[in-house]
C-alpha cells in the first residue's frame, strides 16, 4: 500500500516503540487533563509516528493498510463493497449516539454495512489485549492531530497518509465502532475499562474523519 506522505523519522525500533507505546497508553489513565493533551500532542507530532504506528497496526489486527476508492465504493482484494457508493453512508460516532450508528448499518451484507473490516466483526472482542494500547493510542492521537491538520495537507499532500491510508484507517474505526455496539447492544457502560477507553478513542477519530469527509469526500 502507500507509505503516507509523511517523512517516517520514528526509529526507536520495533521493540523499543511497542514498549513506549504500551507505557503511554497506561499512563493517559491516571494523568490530569492538561498532562493528557500533551502526551498525546507529542505523539501527534512525533515525525512518523503516526504512520510507524499505523503500519503496525494493519499488520498485527489485521487489517488493510490502504485501499482504493473505486466506482462502487471502497474495494480490496479480501472484501469487496457491492453497494453503490451513494448508499452509503457514515454512521454518527459518539459514545452517547451508539444506537444511532446501529441504524446507519444495513446489514452484515448489503449497503453500508459491507464497508467493513472482516476482522473485526465482533467489534473490540476481536482486537488482542496486545493490539489495544496502541490502537488505543493512535487514535487519541491521530484525532488530536485531525483538529489542526488543514484540508490542504490532508487531501492534496496527503499528510501523514494517503487518501488510501485514510480509507483503511477509517475502515477500521467505523468497523470497530458499530460492530462493538452491535454485538453488546449498549454503549461503553458495560465495557471493561481498558476496552471503554479503546472505544471512545475509536469514536472520537471516526467523528474526526466523518468531518473532513463531510467537507471533501474520501470514503464511500
Amino acid at each position: 500500500g502507500g507509505s503516507g506522505a509523511g517523512s517516517r523519522k520514528w526509529d526507536i525500533g520495533d521493540e523499543g516503540g511497542a514498549a513506549a507505546v504500551s507505557l503511554y497508553w497506561h499512563m493517559l489513565a491516571g494523568i490530569a487533563p492538561a498532562d493528557t493533551r500533551q502526551l498525546v500532542g507529542a505523539c501527534a507530532f512525533a515525525p512518523g509516528f503516526l504512520p510507524w504506528l499505523w503500519g503496525r497496526l494493519s499488520a498485527s489486527l489485521p487489517t488493510p493498510r490502504d485501499l482504493p476508492m473505486t466506482t462502487s465504493g471502497v474495494e480490496s482484494t479480501s472484501h469487496r463493497s457491492a453497494a453503490p457508493a451513494a448508499e452509503s453512508h457514515w454512521p454518527r460516532s459518539a459514545s452517547s449516539e451508539f444506537r444511532s450508528q446501529a441504524a446507519a448499518v444495513a446489514g452484515p451484507d448489503t449497503g453500508p454495512g459491507t464497508w467493513d473490516a472482516p476482522t473485526l466483526r465482533r467489534g473490540v472482542a476481536d482486537v488482542a489485549p496486545t493490539d489495544l494500547p496502541p490502537l488505543g493510542l493512535f487514535s487519541l492521537a491521530y484525532a488530536h492531530l485531525l483538529l489542526v491538520l488543514d484540508d490542504a495537507e490532508f487531501f492534496d499532500a496527503q499528510k501523514p497518509f494517503t487518501l488510501g491510508e485514510q480509507r483503511g484507517i477509517a475502515v477500521a474505526v467505523n468497523t470497530l465502532v458499530v460492530r462493538s455496539h452491535l454485538s453488546r447492544g449498549s454503549g461503553f457502560g458495560q465495557m471493561r475499562r481498558g476496552s471503554a477507553r479503546l472505544m471512545e478513542a475509536a469514536a472520537r477519530l471516526l467523528r474526526g474523519l466523518q468531518t473532513r469527509d463531510s467537507r471533501r469526500p474520501f470514503a464511500p
